[in-house]
């Protein structure tokens, strides 16, 4: 029996293109060029092309068992990588997952510096040019706010977290408002009545105020003898944050490292002072009762997003942005303890 399917060695013919490369150009293949796919999916469509859907299976199977070179993500990061990576935990895992992740994929990932001296946004895009980086992945800033550079026209861009403000851009964020919500159920769990928040300007800007929103939300559902009003700081200061807890009455408290570090330096024992619960905590300090945010999955999740745009010719600022929201989980440490449900603390005693 004769098929009348048309093949790929006949679009090639018609294309004046190798074979191989009519198959890479209609899977949406990077190194092909845009012009040249395009040219062959209308000559595909001209000849009423379609997939044997038993070859592209087998085609696929085979493709997953190679480890073949397929080119380079960009990774952009706020300093000199070593010190970036060094300093700051969740972008150190983050970047080394998605390496790895990649690897597995067949691309590399390379590091980038956008505060060298004199970086200029024409000058980085020369640089991630001439090393033919189609995707970028952009780690989070220091400070919440505008990116320092404008590449957003010629590149597949995805972001991590929400500290680049100002720019619509896919993104890979911690599901900090169901963090934030688990938390306060395990503690509520716990026994702890009045819990509250204590958190800086900067973590709140970060985070577009995911953490606060669901601890209001919760507040909301509690008996009015139970909210607490949550302290935001600009700095922490001893003075600030003892204040606080003596007029809310807090039993447990929900703050970032600093704030544990200054009220254990000032005496306070967790949980025999008062219990105290990280924000977002390390796996390498199981001690600390928190919520370990998934750094590595975020770090696949945004290589596996800018692989799709790249795949499907996606550039510059998208009009709809999408998000990739990934859970963290409770740790239940030692900095919290089982209380009296039936009573709400209305003193503390340091110790």
């Amino acid at each position: 029996m004769i098929s009348n399917r048309v093949t790929l060695r006949e679009v090639a013919t018609k294309a004046g293109v190798h074979f191989t490369t009519v198959g890479l150009a209609l899977r949406g293949d990077p190194r092909v060029k845009p012009v040249t796919a395009s040219r062959i999916v209308s000559v595909a469509q001209q000849l009423g092309y379609e997939p044997d859907p038993m070859l592209s299976a087998l085609s696929h199977y085979r493709h997953r068992r190679q480890s073949t070179f397929h080119g380079t993500i960009g990774y952009l990061l706020p300093g000199p990588p070593v010190a970036v990576l060094k300093q700051n935990h969740g972008t150190r895992l983050s970047f080394e997952a998605a390496r790895a992740h990649a690897q597995k994929l067949g691309f590399n990932v390379e590091a980038f510096d956008i505060t060298q001296p004199q970086m200029r946004s024409e000058r980085m895009r020369q640089i991630l040019k001439a090393r033919s980086i189609q995707g970028l992945v952009l780690a989070p800033l220091p400070e919440p706010g505008k990116y320092p550079l404008d590449l957003w026209q010629d590149f597949s861009l995805v972001a991590i977290g929400y500290s680049i403000q100002g720019t619509p851009l896919h993104r890979t964020c911690p599901h900090q408002h169901r963090s934030m919500r688990l938390q306060l159920r395990e503690l509520t769990a716990l026994g702890y009545r009045r819990i509250g928040l204590v958190i800086s300007h900067n973590a709140n800007e970060r985070t577009e105020h995911s953490f606060m929103g669901a601890f209001l939300s919760n507040q909301l559902t509690r008996p009015v003898a139970e909210r607490v009003e949550p302290l935001v700081l600009d700095r922490f200061s001893a003075r600030s944050v003892e204040r606080w807890l003596k007029e809310e009455k807090v039993d447990c408290i929900v703050g970032e490292r600093e704030t544990y570090d200054l009220l254990h330096n000032l005496g306070y024992r967790f949980p025999q002072t008062v219990g105290f619960s990280l924000l977002t905590g390390r796996i390498e300090d199981p001690s600390i009762s928190c919520i370990i945010e998934p750094w590595e999955n975020l770090g696949e999740a945004a290589i596996d997003m800018v692989l799709a745009l790249v795949t499907n010719r996606e550039t510059g600022l998208p009009k709809f942005p999408r998000y990739s929201l990934v859970e963290g989980r409770w740790n239940a440490g030692s900095t919290v303890r089982r209380s009296d449900p039936t009573r709400t603390r209305t003193s503390r005693t340091t110790s």
